[in-house]
């Protein structure tokens, strides 16, 4: 067993599923190339609680194991440079590591983050930090609360409350990369998400971005030969 973990979970929803199913073997082959171990779960953790909550007690689970750094991503992201170590590129002094959202404000934030890439020390801090954003599947939104940000919201709320500065350093955004921001410039992403976007326009652009993945894999193999 590793001592880093990479971890995915999707609703049992069968166009979530479909993210999972075809993304899996490369994120698993991932994995394993930066030394980690690799874990899904298709469900929900806790009746009448979303999917997107599944993150969090996925995390404590990983932390009573022995895990030692935990990354989650989103169904809907994509490894596209598997040859770029995400452990070894991300910093690691403190406890939680997250993009910016860019542009969208919360109080109490310079800015907001996004939890669809979410590095995860196993520190007491970040159990703590964790254990509070779960005891809130349950609790009624508050007023500046968006909606269908789910455990977002509370993330947000939790990181305002505490030391913004000694809790949360910042994912670059390469290991981030949306489409519609934009920035860095598209060839160098590393990890491209679609956070948000419908799944119209979202499934076309994972399929094709898996299919140049598929075809570059393809091709170091054969040089490999």
């Amino acid at each position: 067993m590793s001592d880093l973990l990479i971890v995915q979970s999707v609703s049992a929803d069968a166009e979530w599923q479909a993210y999972l199913d075809r993304q899996r073997p490369f994120h698993e082959a991932y994995a394993w190339a930066c030394g980690a171990d690799y874990q899904t779960f298709v469900g929900v953790k806790e009746r009448g609680v979303g999917a997107a909550w599944n993150r969090l007690p996925m995390f404590l689970d990983a932390f009573e194991r022995g895990y030692e750094r935990v990354l989650w991503m989103d169904a809907d992201t994509l490894v596209v440079r598997p040859e770029v170590d995400v452990f070894a590129m991300t910093p690691n002094a403190r406890p939680w590591v997250l993009p910016m959202s860019h542009g969208m404000p919360w109080p109490g934030l310079r800015d907001a983050y996004n939890d669809g890439v979410w590095m995860v020390r196993n520190t007491p801090e970040s159990v703590r930090g964790i254990q509070w954003v779960w005891a809130q599947r349950s609790v009624a939104h508050r007023p500046h609360h968006t909606p269908g940000m789910w455990e977002l919201n509370w993330v947000l709320d939790y990181i305002a409350a505490n030391d913004e500065d000694s809790l949360v350093e910042r994912l670059d955004d390469r290991f981030n990369w949306r489409p519609w921001i934009g920035l860095p410039p598209r060839e160098e992403a590393i990890i491209m998400a679609w956070h948000g976007m419908g799944h119209a326009q979202r499934w076309p652009e994972f399929c094709d971005e898996l299919s140049k993945l598929r075809k570059r894999e393809m091709d170091r193999e054969r040089r490999v030969r």
